[in-house]
């Protein structure tokens, strides 16, 4: 009951802050043991990659916090489904339809793309069991991972890596009215 009071104080007392590309909202909350606080009610995911031979890899944040390591295809000119995203921020929203069940897609990714996603994986490559030939396992997305394999273009433990991001991604945002931004570095 506490928490939806404070949510509904919240919309009475809002203060925004601007920045050059979005407009913030804090949320007043009122707390016992810490007093008045000011939250962010925006999440705000950072990737920052570096090249390695066949794959874009590096870190994943949310708000600040490091949550695990994504991995990507390289960057091919910004082909749509091979290449790497181009660097930049982006709004995301939830989707939580089919196998890949909850992930976040990527709005307005420049050259048209669409369908660009944060979603589980292991592998940008892997090789057909069938056929014993390679084959992409990740279609112009990112994937995440709890650790990053040796080779630094394969994440483990993905899963759990996601699950993390949702829960803060939860924690951090009213459902279907806070905006989400990936910032790609």
């Amino acid at each position: 009951m506490k928490q939806i009071l404070n949510i509904l104080l919240g919309f009475v007392l809002l203060s925004c802050h601007s920045d050059a590309n979005n407009l913030k909202v804090a949320m007043y909350s009122q707390d016992k043991q810490y007093g008045t606080t000011f939250k962010l009610a925006n999440s705000q995911i950072d990737i920052y990659r570096q090249n390695n031979k066949g794959c874009l890899s590096g870190y994943i944040s949310i708000n600040g916090e490091i949550i695990g390591y994504s991995v990507e295809r390289p960057d091919v000119d910004n082909i749509n489904d091979i290449s790497a995203i181009p660097t930049g921020d982006y709004g995301a929203h939830v989707r939580e339809e089919g196998k890949l069940k909850w992930r976040l897609e990527l709005e307005d990714v420049s050259g048209g793309r669409e369908n660009v996603q944060i979603h589980v994986g292991n592998y940008i490559n892997v090789i057909d069991e069938k056929t014993g030939l390679e084959r992409c396992s990740i279609k112009g997305c990112i994937i995440i991972g709890e650790t990053l394999g040796s080779d630094l273009c394969s994440v483990f433990n993905s899963k759990k890596a996601l699950n993390k991001l949702e829960e803060k991604i939860n924690e951090n945002n009213i459902p279907n009215l806070d905006k989400i931004i990936v910032s790609i570095h």
